[in-house]
This record gives structure tokens, sequence and C-alpha cells, in this order.
């Protein structure tokens, strides 16, 4: 077993989330996720951006239901729905940049009242103290407000750099994920946790399950290479093996995730690959997600 793994199952067998032994032996198995499996596309962004609808059948074809989108706007909007409606394929959210005023929270909103998203999604956000986190917290609520006036769910999707540890921060918090969770309204900001990042960050999933209930209504998945070398927890991976492998094949304890899906309030997941797999690898991940059972 590698460390990874290790310090994991050892984390959540302390928090009695995975222990062996806890469930009764007459436990049933039953599939770890029912409902249908979504994919990033920025995961096969090269693919896609040369030929979105056959892309987005090969995506289909893999089985996957629903997507994730990005670029929102450089298809135009009747195009894409009808080559969603072609394939099958849902659209729940898409990704923009973090929204500095007004003008951009409403651009962002009317783009996915254009396409019909469920959600607008930030992927990325930066501050290096408390109170620059709070500004952003503040900035989720206001924007998450007018997205909700306008039928449109806000969610902020995490990478590493919220888990940075804050030092002498006047608060209780001990980092940014922390702060935009405690200070963010739940009913209007959901997040969307990035299970690999947060892993990467050493931080645990099924800590801010548990202590965050409900608020993390889409996931997304992806696995982290075993026994990758020299892994920096505050930084961003250097140039080298790509650390991301198909969903299955790295050392992220899945059952262990999806044990605790109901508790997160996840509605959606994504899988994600930031490296651009193979297309086989990318139908692996999925083939692993519909066989994949848990008690």
């Amino acid at each position: 077993m590698n460390l990874q793994r290790r310090h994991f199952l050892q984390t959540a067998a302390a928090a009695a989330s995975c222990a062996l032994g806890s469930l009764p032996a007459f436990a049933m198995r039953r599939k770890a996720w029912s409902k249908p499996i979504g994919v990033q596309l920025y995961t096969e962004r090269d693919l896609y951006a040369k030929d979105p609808l056959g892309t987005l059948w090969k995506l289909a074809h893999m089985g996957f239901g629903q997507v994730e989108l990005i670029n929102v706007g450089s298809i135009p909007a009747p195009q894409l729905k009808n080559d969603l409606k072609k394939t099958g394929l849902k659209a729940i959210g898409g990704h923009f940049a973090y929204a500095q005023d007004d003008a951009t929270w409403r651009k962002q909103i009317d783009l996915c009242k254009q396409y019909e998203l469920e959600y607008l999604i930030c992927p990325f956000s930066m501050a290096n103290d408390r109170d620059g986190w709070l500004r952003i917290a503040e900035n989720f609520n206001h924007g998450a407000q007018l997205a909700r006036q306008a039928g449109v769910k806000f969610g902020y999707h995490n990478h590493l750099q919220e888990f940075r540890p804050l030092h002498d921060n006047g608060g209780p918090e001990k980092n940014g994920y922390d702060i935009l969770l405690n200070h963010t309204d739940p009913h209007l900001v959901d997040f969307e946790m990035d299970v690999f990042w947060i892993t990467w960050a050493e931080a645990d999933p099924l800590h801010y399950f548990r202590s965050h209930p409900g608020r993390f209504k889409l996931l997304h998945i992806k696995d982290l290479r075993p026994g990758l070398q020299a892994r920096n927890p505050r930084e961003f991976p250097p140039k080298g093996p790509a650390p991301f492998v198909p969903v299955g094949q790295g050392e992220i304890v899945w059952d262990c995730i999806f044990a605790h899906t109901a508790e997160a309030g996840a509605n959606y997941i994504f899988v994600e690959q930031d490296n651009q797999p193979t297309l086989p690898e990318l139908a692996s991940s999925a083939r692993f997600l519909r066989t994949l059972y848990i008690d």
C-alpha cells in the first residue's frame, strides 16, 4: 500500500468514515454512483476545439451523460444546444473566469441563460491573506445573489492554493478554503470540490464533507499518479511526468469518497484529466466509475 493511500485510509478511519469492519456483514453492495457521469470538456479541449460535434459523439459513446463547458460563447448557443441534443448529452454548467465587477457577472449570467446552464462555476481565485479571502467570499455572495435572481446557481471550484496555511490571520480558519466555506451563504454559494487537488494539498475531502454537509453539489473526479516523487503540496506540479492518471489507476481511494457523496450533497460528478488523456484512457475512467461498487 502506498503512503498516500495509507494516509488517506488512516485519516478516514480516524474519523469513522471508512473504518474496516464498521459495516454489518449483511450489508449489500451498491453502485457507487447511480446518476449520469459527466465530463469536463477541458479534458479533451484540443479535440473539442477542432471538432465539437465529433468529440461530443465520442464522449456519449463512452457512456458519459453530462458535460461541463469551457469557453462558453465560443460556439453559438443554438448550434451547441443542437449538438448536445443530437448526442444525448446535457450541459450542466460552465467555467468562467473570476468576475471582478457587476458587468462581468451579468455577462456570465447571461451566457448561462443563453446556453441553458444550471451552474456558473468560478474555477480559480487567489489571495495571500485572510482579508483577501474575505473579499473573495463577499464577491461570491454578491455574484451568487445576482445569479440566483436570474435563475442560475453559482459554484466555486478549488485547486490547491486555497489550502495554503494562513499565519497570524486574526481568525479561526486555517486556510482560504475554510474562509470561503465559513463566509459564503450556503443558500447561494455551492462548491465543486476537485478531489485531486484537495488530495494533492494533503487536505481531507471527508473532513470537509462532514464539516460542511450538503455544500459540495458538484465533484471533479480525477486521480493522482502513484508514487509521484518530490511532491510539494503547496505548489502546482513542476514540469515532468503528468501527475494525472485515469480514474481508478491512481492513489485516491474512490470507494471512500463515494461512500460519502450523499453527505457531501453531490448531485453531479465530472471526470477531468488536465493533461488531455487519450480517448481510450478517458473511456477507462468512465468504465471504472460505471462499475465501481461500495458497501
